[in-house]
């Protein structure tokens, strides 16, 4: 099991996204205490690219970190990730959230996002870019 935080929503208005607290992570019920299978990826290098927000695109962590690319019917059909440009490498040096030697891809069994109560954000339009208030 494998994914990401982040304090941000997703709306394909094709911004890039700062976000310090974002992070990635791992996780393998199977061995929940080996440091191996379990880790927390903080982003590094600055809060810039922490999230990528592009219209047609799946949620997105730095360049390719992970993210997860939809199917053309617009199911989960796949997640990447390609570790170490915005976020930490596993504590060993891996450099994937998935198993080694799938070359940084696998199919996804499921996807699951968690989002908070609260005032949705706001918008305006500032000339031709939409920012957040």
């Amino acid at each position: 099991m494998c994914g990401g935080y982040a304090p941000r929503s997703w709306l394909g208005l094709g911004e890039e996204k700062a976000a310090a607290s974002a992070f990635l992570f791992r996780f393998d019920p199977a061995s929940p205490g080996d440091g191996l299978a379990t880790a927390k990826l903080p982003k590094v290098g600055g809060p810039g690219l922490a999230l990528i927000d592009r219209p047609g695109e799946g949620p997105r962590f730095g360049a390719e970190d992970f993210r997860v690319v939809f199917s053309v019917e617009g199911t989960a059909a796949e997640g990447r990730s390609w570790l170490g440009t915005g976020y930490s490498k596993l504590p060993a040096g891996g450099r994937s959230l998935f198993a080694e030697g799938q070359g940084g891809r696998a199919g996804l069994t499921g996807l699951v996002v968690y989002v908070a109560e609260g005032d949705p954000e706001s918008w305006e339009l500032d000339g031709v870019v939409w920012k957040n208030k």
